[in-house]
C-alpha cells in the first residue's frame, strides 16, 4: 500500500465519511487527488429513485452531479449540458436535512434556498431553476459526473494513479478495485511504457500490481520481456533506485494471491 501523500486515488474505509484532505470525491466511496484530471458530465434519460439513479452513476465511473454552493455557477452549467433541455426535472447530488443542502455522499453542506420537504432528496427543477426536496422513491431522470481519465497517447506520469486501500490486495482484488474506481491495472505494451511505468513504481517507494496473469504459456495481459511465468502467477513490479538512471522497478512475477 502506499502512504496518503503518495496516492493518487483513494478508498474510503467504513469509518471515514469524506475524502481526505487534497482529495476531491470521484465516486462516493472513490476518492482522486486533483488536478490530474477534469470533471465530465451526463445526463440520463431513464427514470430512476434517488438511491438507485446514484448507483447507475457508479456504474457509469462517477456520481450524481454535485451541488456547487455557487448556485449561479452551477445551474448555468448544468443547464448546458446536452440532452436536459428534453427534461422538466432531473435527480442532482444531494440531499435535504434540518434546512441544509448536503452533498451526497460527503459532509459538505450549504444553505442554499429550496422548496419542498424538509427532508428529502434534491430534484433540480428547470422551469425555476431552483431545488426541490421531494421524497427519495419518486423516479426522475438524473445527472451523473466522474472524473475525466482519458489517458493521453504519449506516456505520461499522470497516466499512472496508485490506488490505496485498507488492508493490502491480492491480485484480483487489485483487478476489482480499479475497475470500481473506473480505472484498469497498467498493461504497458512497449519498451517506452513499461520504463514510464518503472519510473513512477520507483518514485512511489511501492510494490505495484500490473495487469496480466500467466495462462497457458503466456502472460495474458502486457508485455514483460524476459519475465518467466508459472501457473497461478501474476505480474508485479518492485520500486528499485540504481545510483546510475534514478529511480525505477524490477518486474517480478509471484503468486496471484499474495497481498501487497
Amino acid at each position: 500500500m502506499c502512504a496518503r501523500h503518495k496516492c493518487t486515488i483513494w478508498l474510503l474505509r467504513k469509518h471515514e465519511r469524506s475524502c481526505p484532505i487534497g482529495f476531491a470525491e470521484l465516486t462516493v466511496d472513490v476518492c482522486i487527488r486533483p488536478p490530474t484530471t477534469d470533471v465530465e458530465y451526463q445526463v440520463f434519460q431513464q427514470a430512476r429513485t434517488f438511491k438507485r439513479a446514484n448507483k447507475a452513476c457508479g456504474r457509469w465511473g462517477g456520481s450524481l452531479m454535485h451541488v456547487s454552493g455557487n448556485w449561479t455557477h452551477f445551474s448555468q452549467q448544468l443547464e448546458g449540458l446536452t440532452g436536459v433541455n428534453a427534461l422538466s426535472s432531473l435527480w442532482v447530488g444531494a440531499v435535504i436535512e434540518q434546512a441544509k443542502v448536503h452533498t451526497y455522499g460527503s459532509q459538505e453542506t450549504s444553505t442554499l434556498p429550496f422548496t419542498g420537504r424538509a427532508k428529502g432528496c434534491a430534484q433540480y427543477h428547470r422551469p425555476t431553476q431552483g431545488l426541490i426536496s421531494i421524497k427519495c422513491n419518486r423516479r426522475l431522470s438524473y445527472v451523473c459526473q466522474r472524473v475525466s481519465l482519458t489517458a493521453s497517447p504519449v506516456p505520461n506520469p499522470r497516466t499512472y494513479m496508485f490506488l490505496w486501500e485498507a488492508g493490502r490486495l491480492r491480485h484480483a482484488q487489485a483487478v476489482r478495485a480499479c475497475r470500481h474506481a473506473g480505472l484498469q491495472l497498467a498493461a504497458p505494451a512497449t519498451a517506452a511504457q513499461l520504463e514510464e511505468v518503472g519510473v513512477a513504481v520507483g518514485q512511489s517507494h511501492v510494490t505495484a500490481w500490473l495487469a496480466g496473469k500467466y495462462v497457458r504459456g503466456a502472460w495474458s495481459a502486457g508485455v514483460y520481456p524476459g519475465l518467466a511465468g508459472a501457473a497461478s502467477r501474476c505480474v508485479a513490479m518492485i520500486p528499485t533506485r540504481d545510483p546510475t538512471v534514478g529511480f525505477g522497478g524490477v518486474l517480478d512475477s509471484r503468486g496471484c494471491r499474495r497481498r501487497q
